[in-house]
C-alpha cells in the first residue's frame, strides 16, 4: 500500500469488494489489521499470523 493511499481505494485497486473485505482477509492471514501494518512503517514485514517484524 502506498503511503497516503486510503485503504478503501487500495482495496478496490487490488480486487476486494470493499475495505472491510480487505481488512478481514489481511487480519486472518497476517494476524494484524492493514492499519496496524501501515502504522509500523515502511520497514515492516508482515509475518504469517505473527504480527510485524521490522527489517534492519
Amino acid at each position: 500500500m502506498a503511503a497516503g493511499t486510503p485503504l478503501a481505494e487500495a482495496s478496490a485497486r487490488v480486487g476486494f469488494a470493499d475495505q472491510s473485505h480487505l481488512t478481514r482477509w489481511f487480519s486472518r492471514y497476517y494476524g494484524i489489521t492493514p492499519g496496524v501494518f501501515r502504522a509500523a512503517g515502511e520497514d515492516a514485514v508482515p509475518l504469517d499470523g505473527a504480527g510485524v517484524e521490522r527489517r534492519g
